[in-house]
This record gives structure tokens, sequence and C-alpha cells, in this order.
């Protein structure tokens, strides 16, 4: 199991912890994770006071970016506020075409095109789908029964 992985800014600073533990946990049960080349903010604290555009084009760029990673078709987001806003993107694209041109004309400056390609899975959707409680039993190392 190959994922590109999105950090994001909190996993970078103030919740580094998850970060350590999400990539330890995922190398434990056999996963890779290829860190997202160049991503943003995707603009969780403050972008939206500012403009809802930008809102939508900071996380944009990280999906455009991953769009051109043409092996993980999948990011995976373990920070709830990332997965969010990336996930916002992602399905309001798919129905708002006018919006993807916005986006797309902001892109542009950046050499970047999104087309809708990439999808956003959470930490817990990715643990519970693909890799499944059995995995996760047999690499237990110190059992929680009482």
């Amino acid at each position: 199991m190959r994922y590109l992985y999105y950090p994001g800014c909190s996993l970078e600073g103030t919740a580094l912890e998850y970060n350590i533990s999400t990539k330890k946990f995922m190398e434990s049960v056999g996963a890779e994770l290829v860190e997202l080349k160049d991503w943003t903010c995707c603009g969780a604290s403050a972008a939206s006071a500012v403009s809802s555009l930008l809102s939508m084009v900071l996380p944009a760029i990280n999906l455009a970016i991953a769009e051109e990673t043409e092996e993980y078709p999948e990011i995976l987001v373990p920070c709830s506020a990332c997965y969010l806003n990336l996930k916002i993107v992602e399905e309001k694209i798919k129905k708002d075409y006018g919006l993807l041109k916005k986006i797309n004309t902001v892109l542009a400056e950046k050499n970047l095109r999104l087309e809708g390609r990439a999808k956003v899975r959470h930490l817990l959707d990715v643990i519970s789908e693909d890799i499944g409680e059995e995995t996760i039993r047999t690499r237990v190392k110190k059992s929680l029964d009482g």
C-alpha cells in the first residue's frame, strides 16, 4: 500500500506527535507514505474569513499537485481540518464547473491545473477500509487486555 501523504501545517508544528505517530503506524502495517511535493497550507485557519475563493484555491493547489503525481490517485490526510478543506473542494468541483474554472484561473498563475481526479481520504478511513482490524491485531506489541 502506498499513499500520497499531506501532513498540513498543524502536523508540521503543533501536532508534530500526530505526524510522527501516523508515519510510524503506517510503517508498522506495511504502508508507504510519500509526502506531497511542495504542498501548501490548506487555509484551515483563516482563509474563509479572507475570501471564499481563497478558501477553495488553497486546498485546490494541493489537489492539483497530487494530480500531477499520477501513480498516487489518493491523498491520505490525517488532520481533520485539512481533510475537510480538501474534501470540500474535491466534492464542490464535481458539481460546480464555474467554480472549477475560477479555481483554474488562479492556479494557472502557478502553472497548475485541477481536473478532479485526486481522491481525498482521512487516516481513519484508510485504517478501517484498507488496513483492517486483523492486520492491526497481528501487529500489536503490547496488548491492552486487562
